[in-house]
Formats: C-alpha cells, sequence, structure tokens
C-alpha cells in the first residue's frame, strides 16, 4: 500500500515536472556589456610586449556608461593611454606604432567596426546596451588584418540572414 502511495507520489511530480518546462540556468547578463581586449596580429616574439586574450568579461552598464568607459573598467589595473581623449593608443605596454607604422588599436560594437570614437556609443543616446560585445583588436594595417579596409568604399553585403529578433 505504502509503495502505490510513493509510486503515484512520484508520477505525479513527473507529470508536473513535464508541464513546466525546464529552463537552463544560464547567467543573465542584463545590465552588462563584455569587453574583450586582444592582440592576434602582432606576436610577442616579434617584438611585442603581449599577444594574445589580455581582457574578456563583463562590466555593469550605467546611465553614464560609454563604450570608452566599459573598456577602461574592463581593464582594470593593466595600464591604457589615450582613454579620456577617446583614443586609446597604448594597453598594457603595447603601444600604436610597436607593430609597424600602420599599427594601432581599433575596436567593434557586436561585431561592426565603429565609425566614431568610443565615447560615442553611449546608454544615453541607445546606442550601447545590455548583452553588447566591445572588442578591442591591435592591428598592424589599419585594420586590414582584421577584416576593416578603410581604403574599400563598399558598404554593400554579399548576404544577410537571421531567423530570430528585428534588425534596426
Amino acid at each position: 500500500h505504502m509503495k502505490k502511495r510513493l509510486l503515484s507520489w512520484l508520477l505525479a511530480v513527473v507529470v508536473l515536472l513535464g508541464v513546466f518546462p525546464l529552463t537552463a540556468v544560464a547567467t543573465d547578463h542584463e545590465g552588462q556589456v563584455r569587453v574583450i581586449v586582444e592582440n592576434g596580429t602582432y606576436a610577442k616574439a616579434d617584438g611585442a610586449a603581449w599577444d594574445g586574450v589580455l581582457v574578456d568579461k563583463w562590466v555593469n552598464l550605467s546611465a553614464g556608461s560609454t563604450m570608452m568607459t566599459c573598456v577602461v573598467d574592463a581593464l582594470g589595473s593593466y595600464t591604457q593611454t589615450g582613454a579620456e581623449a577617446d583614443y586609446i593608443t597604448e594597453i598594457n605596454g603595447l603601444k600604436a606604432g610597436d607593430g609597424g607604422a600602420m599599427s594601432g588599436w581599433m575596436g567593434t560594437l557586436n561585431d561592426f567596426f565603429t565609425g566614431a570614437g568610443f565615447g560615442s556609443y553611449t546608454v544615453a543616446n541607445g546606442k550601447l546596451g545590455s548583452g553588447d560585445e566591445i572588442h578591442m583588436m591591435y592591428t598592424c594595417s589599419w585594420g586590414a588584418d582584421l577584416g576593416n579596409d578603410w581604403s574599400n568604399t563598399d558598404r554593400t553585403l554579399s548576404a544577410l540572414s537571421f531567423d530570430q529578433g528585428e534588425l534596426s
């Protein structure tokens, strides 16, 4: 009699669990942006101060956040030069010019190279928001080695597809 009651109870629990979809426990990054700072173009073996990924972290947004303040926050105790002037020329000892005459720091917001300084992309103007990804990268050829060629004025897309959300 006790076994039947236990079996009934377990069956009821299984049925109830089936009614409610199980959601994966994922880290919610509401109110945060991901900042990645890396040098994948100028090897330490060739004279770079460092190479690889220096920073990959989520930082908190505030009403006054800009892409630049987020980069500075993510860098923490690593050095940087130029953020206050909205153009970073050095991160942790790796300077513009170290990797040749066309070298320096460039960045993307959600995989698109920015057309203005990082200070122009703000929470206040809606150009920066939760879940965005800021990627600072070192280039040795004005971005051509990162997939951005300044001399190419063709702005058309060869293809675009998506299955969720809204394109804006």
